[in-house]
């Protein structure tokens, strides 16, 4: 199997997500194609790795981590 870039990445991270268009569609039709145990194995580990929902993001928390990391490191 190829490697994938940063595109196709994203691209299987919506699919996992439920996120896809019709574009996004065609494009994982090419990329199964290219690469045929991908398909299962993204399958396989969307069964494993289950994705939390957006009810249970808390983005002023994920703010705050964010930003105490950056003093951490001084970059502000």
């Amino acid at each position: 199997m190829k490697r994938l870039n940063t595109q196709e990445w994203s691209l299987i991270k919506r699919y996992l997500k439920a996120e896809t268009s019709q574009q996004d569609l065609a494009k994982l039709d090419i990329l199964w194609a290219e690469n045929p145990s991908l398909k299962s194995e993204v399958d396989q580990l969307s069964d494993k790795l289950p994705l939390p929902s957006l009810d249970e993001f808390d983005a002023t928390r994920a703010f705050e981590k964010l930003h105490n990391r950056f003093k951490r490191e001084d970059l502000i």
